[in-house]
């Protein structure tokens, strides 16, 4: 549409279009830190032991592995979210270390002597075990998270755990494969410096013993730091938050909430607590322009829609127009009158909307600027607040019946 009328310019926000955009980003993203994490991995083993085949091996292994795991995603009809967008890195991670443990130990081995057949042998029956119980307590402690009501976190717990016992037996595998093979061992490794490890390593262990009270008071006094500024954390977040400063979508969001007051939608229904008293009464309704009033001077909400302003718009209308005229009118029969009126006009399907034809319950909307989820906590606080600390006139006579808004 934009293309077609030729607008200068075009904003559009709304939550569908956020999630289009964080999508674009995780994706974006998980492109970007599976090819940084690569390029940092060949480094790494390429450091460690100086060896083309050595460095080719452990990503054939991490490869396989998510690529495996990324199949399985897709046979049981699962999408890559913002949760399961983290599962190739942690494979990777996890599959990384288990290699390391097992090459480190297998050269280690050859550095002694042995044949390859029996440093082979000696490594997996020295580690093979250890690495699968690791692997398995891993598994187990990621598939909990299954036990959780929300679906992407359960997901994520239960894939985790597959991709987890997926990389142990490749590495398994492919590792004694690869070690019994005829690629020879490059003695030019880093590893090959057994000397210098021996020795930091001892140094290291004497200076434990030495300093040992020193140390255990560092932790100590570290923990309890850690276990205090742990009680301050608190659970926040947006989704929009997580979109990065300069996209387009910030732009829009930003134009949403300085021309129109906000991209979120804001509703609150009020129930009257005496049928006697209902919205159709001006004493009720006049406390419900001071709720009005509160929401717009404390919450930020704009664009207020309800049945106050056409009523107020009524009363501007058949007292000659004035601006000073758009108030309640002050008599109930002119109330009931501008009801009539309004409901043969245009706005009669707005008015039923939001308000009840037994005059019962009411509606208020309007739009938010975009909070996360501690903002949004305040708001309804102070919405509570409203209702069961500021009037009590107010409270024994409109209940707050839900408040609801698109938060996302």
């Amino acid at each position: 549409m934009v293309s077609k009328f030729n607008f200068d310019e075009a904003h559009s926000a709304c939550k569908l279009k956020v999630e289009a955009a964080y999508t674009q980003e995780i994706k974006k993203n998980l492109f970007k830190f599976l090819i940084l994490s690569i390029f940092l991995v060949c480094i790494t083993l390429y450091l460690i032991y100086k060896s083309a085949i050595n460095t080719i091996i452990p990503l054939v292994i991490i490869s396989i592995s998510v690529v495996w795991l990324l199949g399985v995603i897709s046979l049981s009809k699962h999408s890559i979210g913002i949760l399961s967008s983290l599962l190739p890195p942690l494979i990777a991670t996890i599959s990384l270390s288990n290699i390391i443990y097992l090459g480190t130990k297998y050269r280690e081995l050859i550095l002694t002597g042995l044949s390859k057949s029996e440093a082979t042998n000696q490594t997996f029956r020295q580690l093979g075990l250890a690495a699968i119980l690791s692997s398995s307590t891993s598994a187990l402690g990621f598939y909990t998270l299954s036990l959780s009501p929300i679906n992407p976190v359960g997901s994520f717990g239960q894939f985790a755990a597959i991709g987890i016992c997926i990389s142990c037996i490749l590495t398994i595998t492919i590792l004694y494969l690869f070690f019994r093979s005829s690629f020879q061992y490059n003695s030019n490794s880093i590893l090959n410096t057994s000397k210098f490890w021996i020795g930091f390593l001892d140094r290291t262990f004497t200076n434990l013993l030495k300093y040992r009270f020193t140390i255990i008071a560092i932790h100590l006094i570290a923990l309890t730091a850690a276990i205090y500024f742990m009680r301050k954390v608190e659970v926040n977040g947006s989704l929009i938050g997580e979109i990065p400063k300069h996209h387009q979508i910030l732009e829009d969001k930003d134009f949403m909430e300085r021309e129109f007051g906000g991209m979120r939608s804001f509703e609150m229904v009020l129930d009257a607590v005496d049928p006697q008293n209902s919205f159709d009464h001006i004493k009720t309704l006049t406390k419900v322009q001071e709720i009005e009033k509160f929401l717009k001077d404390s919450c930020n909400l704009e664009f207020i829609l309800s049945p106050i302003p056409m009523y107020k718009a009524a009363n501007k209308a058949f007292s000659g127009g004035s601006s000073q005229n758009y108030i309640l009118p002050s008599k109930q029969d002119q109330l009931a009158i501008y009801k009539e009126k309004i409901n043969q006009t245009q706005y009669g399907e707005d008015l039923i909307r939001y308000l009840s034809a037994d005059g019962n319950t009411l509606r208020i909307s309007g739009k938010m600027p975009d909070m996360n989820l501690k903002d949004f906590k305040a708001i309804e606080k102070k919405n509570r607040k409203l209702f069961f600390c500021i009037s009590c006139d107010i409270k024994d006579q409109i209940h707050l019946n839900r408040i609801f808004t698109n938060f996302g």
